[in-house]
């Protein structure tokens, strides 16, 4: 049976041993404990929270992610917690460019992470406790909770997110590549869903002078959840502005809106976070590896994060069956996960939009104009070319005997 230890004062063995230690039990964290304990690999994950906070990041998923969920085992308990809907619109250049029909889903992100928890697979040992002590090596990784508990595995996986506290016990440095590169803003609408056309939308922020990317309008749960993504920062005078009258500051962002689909009454609180781009320095260690944003982070803007951080579990699992069929866990083991070719690509190219979409944005000069002229003819072109293929197959099949 899986030790399951729903609070830090539960009564734990005094000896856990598995073939892979997780510290972390965020969504990457879930994920990665749910595939190696699919491919028949025991597993324990340890957390500092019994049930994981209310937290602002990750509120929409694509079709692409939750496939993710469905190959690692946890689509079940991912649409008990998901809103699914159906299409979104976009909204560009002055005028509504297209109606997409695909499917996604919007999430409570604590909720979520809390539902893949208890889905976790019975190979997996879930413990809630503070890590005291971390000791790795080329044969074995032991970790030291408050209660005296110790864990032996043969690897220990990092999937802490932005957290700090286990990466600098291993000496692993954090380097912010891109301080302040850009800053989120997430909070509900009074009007309900059905109080809009649209099942979502997404409305692009053109004006380089506005340091903004884009609105997207989507359901969580019977409301109307919205994430403003800008490349302002928090002494810009419109954040400012936005603290004291948020309803009047994004009217005055996104003119037209109310002529479309009337005005954004925002209700409840206001998140704020601000996103610095890192990576990690001497990461490469035996017996330990890192996944998702504890291993580095791109710009939420660009939606990869998750794509990195299932890309790094799908990683893992490749590599871990022929690390557990020798002896030990050493640096030549371990690089070939940060060299797996299919990882450093998904992260080259999330890093790579993450400072390409920014610059795209911010520079007004007129390199920058002659980006976003590019850009806009070639989105541009991707839109007419869907109307018109749509358009073809409508008279297509009106024709059809």
């Amino acid at each position: 049976m899986p030790i399951v230890a729903k609070t830090a004062t539960a009564a734990l063995p005094a000896e856990i041993h598995a073939d892979v230690a997780i510290l972390g039990a965020g969504t990457a964290g879930c994920a990665a404990a749910a595939a190696i304990s699919q491919a028949g690999y025991k597993v324990v994950v340890v957390d500092l929270h019994q049930i994981y906070p209310s937290e602002f990041r990750a509120e929409k998923f694509g079709e692409r992610q939750f496939a993710y969920f469905d190959k690692f085992g946890l689509s079940d308990a991912a649409r008990e917690d998901l809103t699914r809907f159906e299409g979104v619109w976009l909204y560009n250049y002055g005028r509504i460019v297209d109606r997409l029909r695909k499917p996604e889903f919007g999430v409570d992100y604590g909720d979520f992470v809390n539902g893949l928890r208890r889905a976790l697979p019975p190979g997996v040992d879930l413990l809630i406790g503070k890590v005291q002590a971390t000791e790795t090596g080329i044969d074995q990784q032991r970790l030291t909770l408050a209660g005296g508990t110790q864990i032996t595995a043969r690897l220990l996986v990092l999937a802490t997110g932005l957290i700090d506290v286990a990466r600098r016990s291993l000496g692993i440095e954090k380097l912010v590549t891109s301080p302040a590169h850009s800053l989120i803003f997430g909070f509900d609408l009074a009007q309900p869903p059905s109080a809009f056309p649209f099942p979502s939308l997404v409305w692009y922020l053109d004006r380089p002078a506005d340091r903004g990317a884009y609105l997207a309008v989507f359901p969580i749960k019977g409301r109307m959840r919205v994430n403003l993504f800008t490349y302002k920062n928090m002494a810009d005078p419109w954040v400012k502005n936005f603290r004291v009258d948020p309803a009047a500051s994004l009217h005055a962002l996104i003119p037209g809106f109310e002529r479309h689909f009337g005005r954004l009454e925002i209700t409840g609180p206001v998140a704020v976070r601000p996103i610095d781009l890192l990576e990690t320095r001497n990461y490469l260690q035996p017996g330990v590896v890192l996944i998702g944003d504890a291993f580095m982070t791109t710009c939420p803007t660009t939606g990869t994060g998750i794509d990195r951080a299932f890309g790094d579990v799908e990683a893992l699992v490749r590599h871990l069956p022929d690390w557990l069929a020798t002896p030990g866990m050493d640096i030549d083991k371990i690089d070939a996960f940060y060299k797996d070719p299919v990882k450093t690509e998904r992260d080259m190219l999330a890093l790579r939009s993450s400072l390409r979409d920014r610059n795209m944005r911010m520079n007004v000069g007129l390199v920058g104009r002659a980006r976003r002229i590019k850009h806009i003819v070639q989105i541009r072109g991707g839109y007419e070319l869907r109307t018109l293929t749509r358009t073809v197959r409508q008279v297509a099949g009106l024709r059809a005997p």
